[in-house]
This record gives C-alpha cells, structure tokens and sequence, in this order.
C-alpha cells in the first residue's frame, strides 16, 4: 500500500492526474482507505477534472473525521455537478440520503449527558 500511495502522489506531481485517481481508486477497492487516503484520492480526482467524484471521496473525509454536515455539503455539490452519470446521481443521492437520515442521531446522541456515573452539570 505505501508503494502504490507514493506512485499516486508521483503520478500527480508528474502532472498525471488521471492515472493517479485510477491508481488510487484501484488501490482503494481493495483495501480501506485512512483519511489522509481519501483526501489524496479526492486531489487526484479534481485534478484529472472529475469534480463530482472529487467532492464525492470529500464526503467520505470528512464523515471519517465526523463532521457530518460538510459531508453532506460536499454530496450536495457534487449532485450539482452539470453533466453527471445515472449511477453517479444515484450513488450521490443514496449517500446524501443515508446521511441526512443520521445525522439527527448524531446530534442526539452528542446532546445525551455522560453515562459514565458522573452528575450531569443540571445536579
């Protein structure tokens, strides 16, 4: 894996983006990628001119990093990417969906008080 995360960067410093996003994408498809992965993925991608998958491996940063609703933001811009594939809405619309559907949770269960037997600040 570091082998081929360096040929991606090396790829896209040698001003081969496109070859750089196949790369990583393939790599990707085979084993999970980190944070720092993803965003590097998503560099290629903008740079070889997909912008809507750009945006799209954004979401995936940031909902490893927890921050939901910047990952929505970026599925709502990549859904307003002209010219976009039937799958690409499709795979865009499922996850904006999924994370819309979560992130109410995710707000409840961040408002919850400690459970771990400490007072809560109200006494």
């Amino acid at each position: 894996m570091p082998v081929t995360l360096r040929y991606g960067e090396a790829l896209l410093q040698a001003g081969r983006p496109k070859r750089a996003h196949e790369v990583l994408l393939d790599l990707f498809n085979n084993v999970p990628p980190t944070q720092e992965q993803i965003r590097l993925t998503a560099m290629a991608a903008n740079s070889a001119g997909d912008v809507a998958d750009a945006y799209s491996y954004m979401a995936e940063y940031h909902i490893m990093g927890g921050d939901l609703p910047l990952a929505i933001n970026q599925l709502e811009l990549a859904l307003s990417v002209p010219n976009l594939s039937a799958v690409q809405r499709s795979k865009y619309s499922a996850r904006l969906k999924e994370l819309r559907e979560a992130l109410p949770k995710e707000r409840a269960r961040a408002q919850r008080p400690p459970t771990s037997g400490q007072p809560s600040p109200n006494g």
